[in-house]
C-alpha cells in the first residue's frame, strides 16, 4: 500500500494529561491546572489557522520555545509549533504542559491518508493511535513488538463526537471535482519516515504521520 497525499489529510488528536486513560479525571493528575487550552501543530503550515482566529496574541517565550498567548472565541489558548518528527513532538508538548499547565491539550495537524476513502480537507479524531515498534524479521517481511492503541478520554471523546454532529464541514474543490469534507473519528498510525505504508497497512490506518503518539504519551506522564 502507498500513502496517498502526504500533507493531504488532517488530523485532530485531542489529548490530556491523562492521554492514556478510559476517563477523564476532573482535573490533571499530576498539577493544578491553569484555565488554559494548549494547542501544538507540527510545521508551519499547522498553525497559522489558529494564531489568525486569536485575539489579542503576543509572543513569548519558555526555555527555547516560543509559543503564542491570546484568545478563541473567549478561551484562553496558547499555540506553539513544535517541529516535525516524535523526539521534537515530545520534548515540545513536555515542556509546554510542565511550565504553562493547561487544562486541555490538542494536537492538530496534516497527514498521508492511506484510507482511499479520505479525501484532501477531511478530518479525523483520533479514537485510536498506534506507535509501531517494528522489528524487521527478513528482506521482505516486516514484525511489529505488541502494540495496544492509545486512546483520548472517554469523555473528551463524547464532546468531540458531539461536536462533530453539529458542525458542517466546508467544501473543497481539488483536481476540478468539488466535494463535502468530512469530520469523523478513525484511526491514526505514527511512524518513522520510510516505514508509514506498511504500518499504515498493518493497523489499518485512516490517517498516517510521524508526532501524535509522541505526544500523547507526553500527555500521559
Amino acid at each position: 500500500m502507498t500513502m496517498i497525499g502526504r500533507l493531504s489529510g488532517v488530523a485532530l488528536l485531542l489529548g490530556a494529561t491523562v492521554a492514556l486513560a478510559q476517563e477523564e479525571p476532573a482535573r490533571p493528575l499530576f498539577y493544578t491546572p491553569n484555565d488554559v487550552i494548549l494547542v501544538l501543530g507540527a510545521t508551519p503550515q499547522e498553525v497559522p489557522v489558529y494564531r489568525e482566529a486569536m485575539k489579542g496574541a503576543e509572543l513569548r517565550r519558555t526555555g527555547g520555545v516560543e509559543y503564542w498567548e491570546g484568545h478563541i472565541d473567549g478561551k484562553a489558548v496558547d499555540l506553539a509549533e513544535t517541529g516535525v518528527g516524535k523526539a521534537r513532538a515530545s520534548t515540545v508538548a513536555t515542556l509546554l504542559i510542565t511550565t504553562l499547565k493547561p487544562r486541555v491539550v490538542l494536537m492538530s495537524g496534516t497527514a498521508g491518508r492511506p484510507n482511499p476513502a479520505m479525501r484532501a480537507g477531511d478530518v479525523i479524531v483520533a479514537a485510536e493511535l498506534y506507535e509501531p515498534v517494528s522489528a524487521k524479521m527478513t528482506a521482505k517481511e516486516m514484525a511489529y513488538w505488541k502494540v495496544e492503541p492509545l486512546r483520548p478520554p472517554a469523555s473528551l471523546l463524547a464532546l468531540a463526537q458531539k461536536a462533530i454532529a453539529t458542525y458542517k464541514p466546508p467544501t473543497e474543490t481539488v483536481a476540478g471535482e468539488t466535494y463535502q469534507t468530512r469530520v469523523r473519528t478513525g484511526v491514526v498510525v505514527t511512524s518513522d519516515e520510510g516505514r508509514q505504508a506498511d504500518a499504515a497497512e498493518t493497523f489499518h490506518a485512516d490517517l498516517g504521520e510521524m508526532e501524535s503518539a509522541a505526544f500523547a504519551r507526553s500527555c500521559d506522564i
